[in-house]
Parts: structure tokens; C-alpha cells; sequence
């Protein structure tokens, strides 16, 4: 059935395919790091996030190209790059050598090709203080890959995360299979832990879990002092959102 919509759709999709091809042959991406708060550890602790550089005044944010570079398998590139680049960044500077960095990593960067790119990128990086994240989702579709993934890596000296926590089924099922050091909780149940008495239970049965699991927990979308407080009476180990501080380009 014919579709008047359909076309412009492929032409977009076929547009940012273009825009993230030319970025990645011409290095147009730009790091941003957003501060994470440590209530047990005061470390500088900080997520890298990654912009597409479209033109001179404007930044694309990832959700406009994420999607489409991981439909079409462009999406290892990306995440290359930004391993590379923030590498580099620790090493170039010498104030940040200490800092604790969060990496994003997408599901299907999840293989052996990566492990060999990180372990060869990573001379000279104290790798205590980088912390990979994969969503709980990409995980658990592909668990004995990542399984394997995070083993080899976390061996080697990092440290590794589940972002999201809380969207997947079968999240405690996994959780004790998997050797990952931190846990995020999903920001859907963080933004309501105030207002919303389902969501507040929510949080402090999975952070009285993760906390017998011996696992560092993460709250993500801490968005307002009110929320900062109930994380820290919850127990929550670290806070990350607007009220800690918005995204900075990393330089």
C-alpha cells in the first residue's frame, strides 16, 4: 500500500547515513562529559556522551544518530572513536589522569574485535578508573557474549556497568552471572521516586538487592534536590543527572 511518508522517511534515514559517514571520515564527533556524584567515593567521576558535529553552530545529540548507526552497522565505528578519543584525552592531560571516565558501549560493539581494539587503545590508561556501560537489554539478548566480553575486560583491569537496570524481565537472573561492578537504575523510576510511592519502592527493593550483590549503584535523571536527597537516604552510591550538573564538552 502506497505511502506518502514513506519516501521522506527513506530520504532522512538515507540523509544521516550520509552525515555519519562524512563525520566518522572526518572526525566530526565531539566529546561531552556529564559529572557523576560519589556519596561513599569523592573521585571526580564523569559519563562521556558523544555529539555529531552537523556545521559550525550546530550539535547533533545521539538520539538522532545512534538509531541509524546501529541499524546499519555503523554504530563500532562510533564507539571506537569515542574510545580512542577519550583515551587520549586522559593521556594528553595530566589533571584528569585520577578522574573516573564512564564509557557507553553499544550492543552490537559487544565481540572480540572490540576487546582487541580497547586492550591495544589502552597503553598507558589506569584502567581501574574506566568504567564501561552496556544496557541491560543488549546483555541479556546476547549473554553469552557479553558475558565472555565483560570477563575478559573487567580481568584486564575495568570495570564495567549495566545502564538501564530495571527495563529488562530478568534482571537479577543475569546480574548473578555477570561481572559487572556497577549497576545504573534505570531513570524512569528515578524521576518519580518522590511523587510516585510505586516507583520509591521500586528503587529501594532493587538498591537492597544490588547492595547484598556487593554492587556499586548508579541513580540516573537526579533531577531536582528532593531527588538527590531520597537517592542518598535510599543508598544509593552515586547520583547523575541535571541537578549534579548538565553535559560539558570534555575539553
Amino acid at each position: 500500500v502506497y505511502d506518502s511518508d514513506e519516501f521522506q522517511r527513506i530520504e532522512k534515514t538515507l540523509d544521516i547515513i550520509v552525515k555519519i559517514r562524512n563525520a566518522l571520515d572526518n572526525s566530526f564527533f565531539m566529546l561531552f562529559a556529564q559529572p557523576i556524584k560519589g556519596f561513599i567515593d569523592e573521585k571526580p567521576f564523569y559519563e562521556i556522551l558523544v555529539r555529531m558535529i552537523e556545521s559550525e553552530n550546530l550539535l547533533l545529540p545521539p538520539g538522532v544518530f545512534i538509531p541509524a548507526a546501529e541499524r546499519y552497522q555503523l554504530i563500532q565505528e562510533i564507539d571506537k572513536w569515542v574510545v580512542k578519543n577519550t583515551f587520549e584525552f586522559i593521556r594528553n592531560q595530566q589533571n584528569v589522569r585520577d578522574c573516573k571516565f564512564s564509557i557507553n558501549l553499544s550492543g552490537k560493539s559487544i565481540n572480540q574485535e572490540m576487546v582487541g581494539f580497547i586492550l591495544l587503545e589502552s597503553y598507558d590508561i589506569k584502567k581501574s578508573n574506566i568504567l564501561f556501560e552496556i544496557t541491560e537489554t543488549a546483555s541479556v539478548q546476547n549473554f553469552s557474549t557479553s558475558n565472555q566480553f565483560i570477563t575478559i575486560l573487567t580481568d584486564a583491569g575495568f570495570n564495567f556497568g549495566l545502564d538501564d537496570f530495571g527495563s529488562g524481565m530478568s534482571s537479577f537472573g543475569y546480574l548473578k552471572q555477570m561481572s559487572v561492578d556497577y549497576v545504573k537504575i534505570d531513570g524512569a523510576f528515578v524521576r518519580g521516586i518522590v511523587n510516585d510511592q510505586l516507583d520509591c519502592q521500586i528503587v529501594k527493593a532493587i538498591c537492597k538487592i544490588l547492595q547484598k550483590m556487593d554492587k556499586k549503584i548508579i541513580a540516573e535523571f537526579v533531577e531536582s534536590e528532593e531527588i538527590y536527597e531520597a537517592c542518598k537516604k535510599i543508598g544509593v552510591h552515586y547520583v547523575q543527572g541535571y541537578y549534579i550538573g548538565k553535559p560539558l564538552p570534555l575539553t
